[in-house]
């Protein structure tokens, strides 16, 4: 049975989500989701953006990593690797020496970690975070996933890779959302047609009385994930939509393109 729920963390007026498939190795490993709530972004970030693609400012960036690096258990000077997001499937591997330059890696959706003390992050406002984690090689992969990269199949690429890396498949838990949900993702004919053409994805698509196609992104990554290998077990999901929740998340769709980002992080323990 795929595991549904996530459990609430809340200090100081910052407020995380965490994937319950991970509670048994909390002490190897840290999986959150942010909101938007507290920070130090001004409009139309509002307000605990972390995107660095969204024109804020690199001082509110800054505050807000490190506020969110207290509630992660972090120290508050951790850094941060991420990429440049371009909604495909190549995941690269974090370069500790890399990462200290807070630099982006280019052109990727996707972040391999093995090394303590960085924070890997990939940022979201609507598309999907998904999370692989070995607790025996004790790495984890971290995903952004929107409509392409859940069609090119970022979620089966990072179980690949770390398979690459020696890891069991056995031996991986997952976990695939939250994102927009299928109540707010309505797309043209030519998308669905695009998930129809796959097996794994057709299942995710629907077609309401009137006529309009909706993707379940969620449920279609986790369908990805159990192509690569995984069995239910080991799998958990987000739940629900952050687009009905806009006073907890970033949604780019309902806010017209003009908003900030929340984040899904992975940290590894010393």
């Amino acid at each position: 049975m795929i595991i549904p729920k996530m459990r609430a963390v809340e200090e100081n007026g910052l407020k995380l989500y965490q994937w319950r498939i991970f509670d048994a190795f909390e002490a190897d490993v840290v999986f959150s989701l942010t909101c938007r709530l507290g920070g130090e972004s001004d409009f139309p970030s509002s307000s605990l953006n972390l995107g660095h693609t969204v024109g804020d400012n690199q001082s509110s960036l800054i505050g807000n990593r490190r506020a969110v690096n207290h509630l992660l258990g972090a120290r508050e000077e951790t850094p941060w690797a991420y990429c440049n997001q371009v909604h495909g499937n190549r995941i690269v591997s974090v370069d500790a020496e890399f990462s200290q330059k807070d630099v982006p890696y280019e052109e990727a959706d996707g972040l391999i970690l093995s090394d303590a003390d960085i924070v890997a992050a990939v940022f979201l406002a609507d598309c999907l975070p998904v999370a692989v984690y070995d607790p025996y090689e004790k790495v984890g992969a971290l995903c952004h996933a929107g409509w392409k990269g859940t069609l090119s199949g970022i979620a089966a690429s990072a179980v690949e890779a770390l398979v690459k890396r020696g890891c069991r498949r056995a031996n991986l838990l997952a976990a695939a959302g939250p994102g927009i949900g299928t109540c707010c993702f309505n797309v043209g004919e030519d998308v669905a047609a695009m998930f129809l053409k796959k097996h794994a994805l057709a299942s995710a698509v629907s077609q309401d009385t009137s006529g309009i196609f909706r993707i379940d992104l969620e449920q279609a990554n986790l369908n990805m994930l159990k192509t690569a290998g995984l069995r239910e077990n080991q799998l958990g999901r987000g739940g629900f939509c952050t687009a009905c929740r806009p006073d907890e998340f970033f949604s780019y769709r309902k806010e017209n393109g003009k908003t900030g980002r929340h984040a899904a992080l992975m940290m590894l323990k010393g």
